[in-house]
């Protein structure tokens, strides 16, 4: 086996740290792995790490600090000081394990090791003895001195990777192998701010090699690149939670396409569009970055002063983003080629030296998760007849991409990427994770795993197989979603409900019981076989079975025969307004 590079090694820490913030906070129940080590963490053949060897997994409890009395099993020196001493089982137990395990990514040496050179005594490091063979023998005690600053630091660091990492990176994963070590538990972050770290210092990385890069060469070798972008990490409770895991797969093509029919703008020219990206013109900030408002002229497509000719969204990649340069390059490829009305409109890019821009189409509404959970007095709540519409818009768009020649599957569909214009018409926004589907006859193309927890199809995650039928279930996700007002995923509402699917797939099998989960913003406004029909459309979507999902064609036909069946209803009323529809 070839030694890990530098940048596999941050790319399996961030896989890890992923999937323990997963069981951690989204998962239906918090769940502590117990047993973290280098030997149950397996990788794929494109080094993707996944976590293995649940046999002694524990149910944790509600708070990250709360604990609960049991033995104290797993492996040393992996297992926790505090939990050894006090028979408490933490979900920061999890924590130290990772910190143990991001020791060895950076030193390349084993837990245990009776042979461990003493280097600390070289160092005019202080020791417990002479030959201090406890502290030469446990890593952690023998390594965390040495981590307290850059020139110690070196002397530790794999020899194996020498010349591949900054100096500020390095140093910055062993500040955080320290926060993870730390004895209290209460001191060590959580398992998100260990993932929102790791990104930071792949953005760092990310940074130095596009620095040391000419521009011009740079655009030459964008595939080159060994960092590969991708889909933020973000599970702060209020924000999308997106995940990701790395390796060298691409979205839809690795450069910019001669044939795509898009204005390439100046960054002087969207300065002047936006104002100077004044914070009055900003629409929002996602993940890729922030979103700004500017100006048009309709005649000649040049920036014009605020509030004349026609309204643009002008995307702009944070410095510090690590998912945007290639999620940047797989808009432009991809959203450049295509034109379908529910497919949000790119006019042009940008780049110029570090500046990374997208031009779109203005969608003056927003965007669907505005409207079905944001509390804001500007936003009407969503009357039935406008879901279905949106429903069908997006389903449509869906239905799109899977029946081009060569199929697309969107791969992160969720509330916050329909965008609605003045009409309430759907359009689907942000193509950076889409990839292209199946060929040759396979069911399913083999791909990092990207994505938005609640949404995410459950085999895609399980297996890393990704099929056009993924896409399916994350619209059943979202059709779930349009009927409850709820989100796919809320830590605020009681556990048994904390995953919306999980809750209310039982509900709406069950005629009886489908008017308790539905938007209660709503009632009075939709026929009960309108309301029973959309639920047996949402179980379709969510099938464990891609298998037995239905097409995303068959999917827009039954929206289709509901809108028609409120339609005909409607008319009903209104010749014959003495008889009453049956509501539920």
């Amino acid at each position: 086996m070839e030694p890990l590079s530098w940048n596999k090694r941050l790319d399996i820490a961030s896989g890890v740290a992923q999937a323990l913030a997963y069981l951690h906070t989204f998962s239906p129940n918090q769940i502590v792995h117990s047993d973290l080590k280098a030997s149950n963490i397996l990788l794929d053949r494109n080094y993707n790490a996944k976590l293995s060897n649940f046999g002694l997994e524990r149910l944790g409890k509600t708070g990250e600090l709360s604990h609960q009395s049991t033995r104290f099993v797993g492996t040393s020196p992996y297992i926790d000081p505090k939990e050894i001493t006090t028979g408490h089982s933490y979900v920061k137990s999890d924590v130290y394990r990772f910190g143990v395990t991001l020791l060895q990514l950076l030193t390349g040496l084993k837990t245990t090791d009776r042979n461990r050179p003493s280097e600390r005594q070289n160092l005019g490091l202080k020791t417990t003895d002479r030959n201090c063979p406890s502290e030469r023998q446990n890593l952690v005690e023998w390594g965390k001195p040495l981590l307290l600053n850059e020139r110690n630091l070196k002397t530790i660091m794999d020899v194996r990777i020498e010349g591949q990492y900054s100096s500020k990176a390095a140093f910055q994963v062993a500040q955080l192998t320290l926060k993870c070590l730390a004895l209290d538990p209460k001191s060590r972050p959580s398992t998100t701010e260990v993932v929102e770290e790791l990104e930071q210092i792949q953005a760092i990385e990310e940074r130095t090699l596009n620095t040391s890069m000419p521009s011009s060469e740079c655009r030459r070798n964008i595939d080159s690149n060994t960092s590969s972008g991708g889909g933020t990490s973000v599970f702060s409770e209020g924000k999308t939670s997106t995940f990701q895991s790395k390796d060298d797969d691409q979205s839809i093509d690795g450069h910019i396409s001669e044939t795509s029919n898009l204005r390439v703008f100046s960054f002087a020219e969207l300065k002047t569009a936006t104002r100077n990206f004044r914070a009055d013109t900003m629409l929002g900030e996602g993940g890729f970055g922030i979103v700004f408002k500017g100006w048009l002229d309709e005649t000649s497509v040049s920036p014009s002063k605020a509030g004349t000719g026609m309204m643009i969204a002008i995307k702009k990649l944070k410095a510090e983003s690590f998912q945007g340069f290639k999620e940047w390059q797989a808009e432009v490829n991809f959203v450049g080629r295509l034109s379908h009305p529910n497919l949000v409109k790119l006019l042009g890019y940008c780049w110029e030296d570090k500046e990374l821009l997208l031009v779109y189409e203005f969608m003056s509404r927003g965007s669907l998760e505005n409207h079905l959970f944001r509390r804001n007095p500007n936003f009407e709540p969503l009357c039935w007849e406008k879901r279905i519409k949106i429903a069908i818009g997006a389903a449509r768009g869906l239905a799109f991409l899977h029946s081009l020649e060569k199929q697309v599957i969107y791969r992160d569909f969720k509330t916050s990427n329909i965008l609605l214009d003045g009409n309430y018409n759907a359009k689907l926004s942000d193509f950076g994770l889409a990839k292209l589907g199946p060929t040759g006859g396979d069911s399913h193309v083999s791909t990092r795993i990207m994505g938005t927890y609640g949404y995410a199809a459950p085999e895609y995650i399980a297996t890393g197989h990704l099929y056009v039928k993924s896409d399916v279930y994350s619209f059943g996700v979202v059709l779930l979603e349009l009927l409850t007002g709820l989100r796919a995923l809320d830590t605020k509402r009681p556990k048994e409900q904390l995953n919306l699917v999980s809750w209310a797939n039982r509900l709406l099998s069950n005629k009886r019981y489908l008017k308790t989960i539905i938007d209660g913003q709503m009632e009075g406004q939709y026929s009960f076989k309108a309301a029973s029909k959309a639920g047996q459309i949402t179980l379709k979507c969510l099938a464990p079975d891609p298998k037995n999902r239905p097409s995303m064609k068959e999917v827009v036909e039954e929206l289709e025969q509901i809108q028609a069946i409120e339609e005909k209803l409607t008319a009903t009323d209104s010749s014959n307004s003495h008889l009453a529809s049956p509501k539920i």
